[in-house]
């Protein structure tokens, strides 16, 4: 029986890539880079998927070729996402807090936000800023301002109601 016969025809063509002749060799290791960047690169993708879909991404049945560059557009080298990098670990340092209780301490800072107007929306099924939490913290804030509660959304509700939540959002700039 042959090697070919015993392998699936792409995992034959990938094994001779692989193991080539001595002189040969760049070619194989060349393969072999390329195939750990694939590897590398849908091992990122889906860990991504996995967290959002933790905290609340809902609807991942969007999600192909055009969702992925369109996230990845934006971001062409590493330098230009360092926000998007240095976001989540500011967000929880503590001279964040540190900042945001001495902006609030200021004269009238508090009553400045409160003037402003606002609008919530939030999905009922988000799990990294529950639902009832969101809303009393805007409650707090704003005690008469519109709130609206998407059921069957989570965290993501650009990606979960990307319609519902611009209509929202345009409604809601018309009337202020």
């Amino acid at each position: 029986m042959s090697e070919q016969s015993r392998l699936p025809y792409t995992w034959w063509i990938g094994s001779r890539y692989l193991r080539l002749r001595r002189d040969d060799r760049f070619i194989g290791f060349i393969s072999a880079i390329s195939m750990t960047g694939i590897a590398l690169g849908v091992a990122v993708l889906l860990t991504v998927l996995s967290v959002m879909k933790r905290i609340g991404f809902e609807h991942t049945g969007h999600v192909d070729e055009t969702w992925v560059r369109a996230y990845a557009s934006p971001f062409p080298t590493p330098a230009d996402c360092i926000g998007a990098r240095q976001f989540p670990l500011n967000i929880a340092a503590p001279e964040t807090l540190a900042f945001m209780l001495e902006v609030l301490a200021l004269p009238g800072a508090i009553e400045a936000v409160k003037a402003k107007p606002a609008m919530l929306v939030t999905g009922a099924e988000d799990r990294a800023i529950p639902c009832e939490f969101a809303v009393g913290c805007f409650r707090d804030m704003w005690p008469g301002a519109p709130v609206t509660v998407l059921p069957g959304v989570g965290h993501f509700i650009q990606e979960d109601a990307p319609e519902l939540a611009t209509a929202l959002i345009s409604q809601f700039v018309q009337m202020t």
